[in-house]
């Protein structure tokens, strides 16, 4: 209680101009306290909300490549499941057997493979075909086949104008997938 009773003294023997002063230096340091609490508290918000913002982003960032991942890893196990079906499957037969099938044998003007070994466990078997003189309904009924085969998938095709007129010539590619174990052809 002695230090209350010596600043009451103290203000009491203040002169009123001086009174004045340090009650107004007293009250600039309060609000000059308070400006910089409120500026710390509003400088922490925003920093926490930009914090939260880039970790909501990264989360979101997580949860779709684990959705893609989920993704990938089903067509995997279809892949796996579609080759152990067809464990003998050669592209090249394949390809013979619908040209057969559709008449298309004699137009066929090249045929070339490429294997390739992928970074997986697969190595993909590439078959580009050259066909000359097809009509347009030969080649959508070719490719249509070529699509309900689940085991085979069209890399590239290229359509050019043939010199006899109401053909065409087509550069077809194709492609399947076979364990690296396995010989491709």
């Amino acid at each position: 209680m002695a230090i209350i009773d010596s600043i009451v003294a103290f203000i009491e023997g203040l002169e009123e101009k001086d009174f004045y002063k340090y009650t107004a230096i007293t009250g600039l340091i309060v609000a000059g306290t308070i400006c910089i609490l409120i500026f710390r508290h509003y400088y922490t918000i925003g920093s926490l909300t930009k914090h939260i913002n880039v970790i909501n982003d990264l989360r979101e960032n997580a949860k779709s490549v684990l959705d893609k991942f989920v993704i990938v890893e089903q067509q995997r196990s279809d892949v796996d499941a579609m080759i152990t079906q067809e464990p003998n499957f050669k592209i090249g037969g394949y390809m013979k057997e619908l040209l057969a099938k559709q008449n298309l044998a004699n137009k066929k003007k090249m045929e070339q493979y490429l294997p390739v070994d992928r970074q997986d466990k697969y190595r993909e078997t590439i078959l580009t075909t050259q066909f000359v003189d097809m009509t347009m309904q030969e080649l959508t009924t070719l490719l249509n086949e070529i699509e309900q085969k689940e085991r085979v998938y069209t890399k590239s095709l290229e359509i050019t104008q043939s010199k006899i007129p109401g053909t065409i010539e087509v550069t077809l590619t194709i492609a399947t997938l076979q364990p690296k174990e396995q010989s491709a052809g």
